[in-house]
């Protein structure tokens, strides 16, 4: 019965293991907030420029 136990308590201890890497795994597959915000503005110029083209365009017709 003591072999049990120590194996349950193993076996916990491993569980916490994994969910160590799983949380490890998860925050390096998302990116920094200074990341994401660079990213989101960075869209936001992309929309600004599209529509000063359009702009432009309609202009030159």
């Amino acid at each position: 019965m003591e072999n049990v136990r120590e194996e349950l308590i193993l076996m916990i201890r491993l569980q916490g293991i994994y969910d160590q890497i799983a949380e490890a795994i998860k925050e390096s597959r998302t990116a920094p907030e200074d990341v994401l915000e660079l990213a989101e503005e960075n869209r936001q110029r992309q929309v600004e420029l599209e529509e000063l083209q359009e702009r432009m365009d309609e202009l030159e017709s």
